[in-house]
């Protein structure tokens, strides 16, 4: 449904962009004031030219006001990693420890016969 509105929303961007340009193709002089450079352009171009730049500088304004919160996220993704790797660590070492306690009561017992089931503690 999503893909649908944005094509709709394209198509009637487009059409209005269209209607303008058909309707603005007068030419007029653009004129930088301390430099000696004109240009004659298209009205509709102009306006598609500051349209353009309008949201290059918009989209780079917010691009950069989401830094901080971009880094802090990294920082912060981090810092969950190096958590996740040191309780898998620990659970591996707590694993190791179970399995030794259960091989040396094996071993108390002197039972070669008898043979013990390790059960899960059932932590996560």
């Amino acid at each position: 449904m999503l893909k649908f509105l944005r094509l709709v929303l394209a198509l009637v961007v487009g059409v209005v962009l269209i209607v303008f340009a058909v309707a603005n193709r007068q030419v007029i002089d653009i004129h930088f004031a301390p430099l000696p450079l004109t240009l004659d352009l298209p009205l509709y171009a102009v306006a598609l030219i500051f349209l353009i730049l309008g949201a290059l500088i918009g989209g780079s304004a917010a691009w950069l006001n989401q830094l901080p919160r971009r880094f802090h996220a990294r920082k912060e993704h981090r810092k969950l990693t190096a958590i996740e790797t040191q309780q898998a660590k620990e659970r591996a070492d707590e694993e190791a420890r179970q399995v030794a306690a259960a091989k040396a009561r094996r071993a108390q017992m002197g039972t070669p016969g008898q043979s013990t089931v390790l059960v899960p503690s059932g932590r996560a």
